[in-house]
């Protein structure tokens, strides 16, 4: 099973790249007083609501709320594939 952490940066991935996604789930954990590895499924809506605020800023809300919404299924066991989505599409 993949690690909760990678499953995150997995879904931010296509749209915000490597370096950013992985930064975000980094910032998110560290708000939690948590290293990225000890992020867990249950922590789903912690890390939502750790994303929300970036994402938002970064993608409109509508962009935000389907991919939180996509990472809270995966999260729930869904198999859901991470859609790449273009800024300047939004």
């Amino acid at each position: 099973m993949v690690e909760f952490h990678k499953t995150v940066i997995e879904f931010l991935e296509p749209t915000l790249g490597k370096l950013t996604a992985r930064k975000a789930v980094e910032l998110v954990a560290k708000r939690q007083g948590k290293k990225p590895e000890q992020l867990r499924r249950t922590d789903i809506e912690k890390v939502c609501a750790g994303l929300r605020p970036m994402l938002r800023t970064l993608l409109g809300a509508a962009t935000t709320q389907q991919i939180l919404g996509d990472l809270r299924k995966r999260a729930a066991g869904v198999e859901v594939k991470p859609t790449a989505r273009s800024l300047h599409d939004i």
